[in-house]
């Protein structure tokens, strides 16, 4: 049999049937003479009666009948030890030991049992016995104490970690740094009190997204990650954004992050995997509650930004998220109004190797139906890899600066959307600022 640590011996004084000598206390102290046991308490249970809930188990055990006089006795080793040999040295069958498991904690817990004091044994009806009773070679009371008392603190600590969750939006990630005991023992109710917060957490009141177009090896996805640190500068760096691409995209372990980066994904791959009305849905700019699928369940997107990078000229992609197609069952839709696929992207960089341009949506930031022209920002110098490497962060003040123009309409559009602004002006004087060459042009085209 395997060693064990922990024992809990119960046996009556003598057989009912043959009045048979099982044990007594002279018997037991010979026993804890027995250098292993580093520490032990035992008592004579000699007032017990029957319970209610002892007659429903067996009807022979009349509740208010008196018990067989019994002792229990716990022990605790620091060496682990075969049950057969604890069993020799009080001269008691082995199924008279139980094992607790749950190390010095299990230990006192059999300890706090000789009392009868917990609340769920005196609501039993069981006899309360006194301190006095309990015979032991340490102080039982005061380390019985402090474990309950420690017990109570974390008992309080879990309960309001897990109100944090599922009611202040506590994530995984903060719940692992600030309350890593409670993480660890408790990991899946948490991850289930986050899902439960992201599917009814209050949603953003608009979405914004961003294309980046670019050739291999431009730093789409540097720059991505760097104006997704911009848009969310009270969050640390990997927290700002969740990371999703390829022909089979994924929202498992999507925590709530303020930004979506697509990394690499051209209209059709979206088309093929959500189909146009679920695409349509995931960029629109005020979002809803739709729900999507993950590995255990359901999520909502509750993120404000999302940021699509790819190779696809943004008009390529922009008249193929509306254009016609089959779905994965080979069913054909019609094309739709183009200016579905252009509202819903009001924000295109076009990276070259050494400088870019970006373009606002006339449409979108004038509330107009103008959606497919554009203002764009041509020759904005600069290589965000280049930076990147160089500063080793993305929060720098050299892409802050690449950035400003993007990150400052964006927020001024937030603002004005927050007051319930009326206007319809596009805001020129805005673009004056943040080029870095001071030679960059500025024209309105018409994509049509």
């Amino acid at each position: 049999m395997t060693k064990k640590r922990i024992f809990f011996i119960t046996q009556n004084l003598v057989n009912p049937r043959t009045n048979e000598k099982l044990i007594d206390e002279k018997q037991i102290k010979e026993a804890l003479n027995h250098k292993v046991f580093k520490k032990w308490a035992y008592i004579l249970h000699n007032k017990d009666i029957y319970t209610e809930e002892d007659e429903k188990k067996d009807d022979k055990h009349k509740c208010d009948m008196p018990k067989n006089d019994h002792y229990h006795v716990a022990l605790y080793c620091d060496d682990a030890i075969d049950p057969n040999i604890v069993a020799k040295w009080f001269n008691i069958p082995l199924n008279q030991i139980d094992f607790p498991k749950g190390g010095s904690n299990a230990f006192l817990d059999c300890v706090k049992y000789l009392t009868h004091e917990s609340e769920k044994e005196q609501k039993k009806g069981k006899h309360l016995y006194s301190d006095d009773e309990v015979i032991a070679n340490f102080n039982w009371r005061e380390e019985l104490e402090k474990y309950e008392g420690k017990k109570k603190v974390n008992q309080i600590n879990v309960n309001e970690v897990f109100d944090k969750i599922l009611y202040s939006g506590l994530t995984i990630k903060e719940s692992i740094n600030n309350y890593p005991e409670v993480y660890r023992n408790h990991y899946k109710k948490c991850e289930d009190l986050r899902s439960r917060y992201l599917l009814y957490a209050p949603l953003p009141p608009l979405r914004i997204n961003i294309y980046i177009e670019g050739k291999g090896g431009m730093g789409k996805g540097v720059a991505s990650k760097a104006l997704a640190t911009f848009l969310s500068p009270q969050k640390n760096e990997e927290d700002c954004f969740f990371e999703v691409g390829g022909n089979n995209v994924s929202f498992d372990n999507y925590d709530g992050q303020p930004t979506i980066i697509w990394n690499d994904m051209r209209a059709g791959v979206f088309i093929h995997q959500f189909g146009r009305g679920e695409t349509f849905d995931i960029f629109d700019a005020t979002p809803t509650s739709s729900v999507h699928n993950i590995k255990y369940g359901k999520i909502r997107l509750l993120n404000q930004f999302n940021i699509v990078n790819s190779v696809q000229p943004y008009k390529d992609f922009l008249d193929a998220l509306s254009g016609a197609y089959y779905d994965k069952n080979g069913n054909f839709h019609d094309a739709e109004d183009k200016n579905q696929a252009y509202r819903r992207f009001p924000i295109i960089i076009c990276l070259r190797e050494k400088d870019f341009d970006i373009l606002f949506n006339v449409g979108f930031f004038t509330k107009t139906r103008d959606y497919q022209q554009y203002i764009i920002y041509k020759n904005m110098v600069g290589n965000f890899s280049e930076i990147v490497k160089k500063y080793e962060t993305y929060n720098n003040k050299a892409s802050e600066k690449l950035l400003s123009l993007i990150i400052d309409k964006i927020n001024k559009f937030i603002e004005d959307q927050s007051k319930s602004s009326t206007e319809n002006s596009f805001d020129e004087d805005l673009f004056k600022i943040g080029f870095v060459d001071g030679k960059s042009s500025q024209e309105k085209i018409n994509l049509f």
